[in-house]
């Protein structure tokens, strides 16, 4: 039982840890920009005609690792975006090319403005295509925003998901009455000493 315990305080000080970089981070790209988030220039980014030749144009840059095409598509910066290289971030990759050729679909939200939805789960692309007077493009700032928000999200599940596995452990260390009290205890602190 100490065991569990002190898994469970380790994971809730990681997930409590992620979630602060996560705000850190943000702050320490906002001072470096000089107190204001940099803004991405619209006009250097590839406008498409359609949303939908928009999405193929990336997924194919994706699909032939076209890094030049994928920068054109959405600017310099891209990179905090779309996984690089690196063996797992291939996978990632990977997995959405197979979602994509499972199924994909535009999904409008207003009249200028539509989400990639892809595979048959319903994940939707966290970059919006926003349409003005030269087409159809990918706004960066948005999907950052959108891509940091589901980080901070995932990361408060897994907080949710720890308390809630402390109060399980709890309810079994209560259930095996460890003190011999004859009355339930609950455990004091989550790490035990010796």
């Amino acid at each position: 039982m100490r065991k569990v315990l002190e898994i469970l305080g380790l994971v809730l000080a990681l997930s409590l840890g992620s979630t602060a970089s996560v705000f850190a981070q943000a702050d320490k790209q906002t001072q470096a920009a000089g107190s204001t988030p940099v803004q991405a220039d619209v006009s250097k980014q590839k406008h498409f005609a359609t949303a939908q030749e928009a999405a193929d144009a990336l997924t194919e840059a994706i699909r032939k690792d076209d890094d030049p095409a994928v920068q054109a598509i959405l600017g310099v910066g891209w990179r905090d975006l779309i996984p690089g290289n690196a063996t797992h971030e291939d996978d990632v990759r990977q997995r959405f090319l197979e979602a994509w050729d499972q199924s994909h679909k535009l999904v409008p939200d207003g009249d200028d403005r539509m989400f990639v939805e892809a595979g048959t789960t319903g994940w939707r692309s966290p970059l919006p295509l926003i349409k003005d007077a030269a087409g159809w493009y990918y706004d960066v700032e948005a999907g950052r925003k959108e891509i940091n928000a589901r980080e901070i999200g995932r990361d408060e599940y897994t907080v949710i998901q720890t308390l809630l596995a402390i109060v399980d452990a709890q309810r079994d260390y209560v259930s095996l009455d460890p003190m011999k009290f004859g009355a339930p205890t609950y455990a004091r602190r989550l790490l035990s000493a010796p």
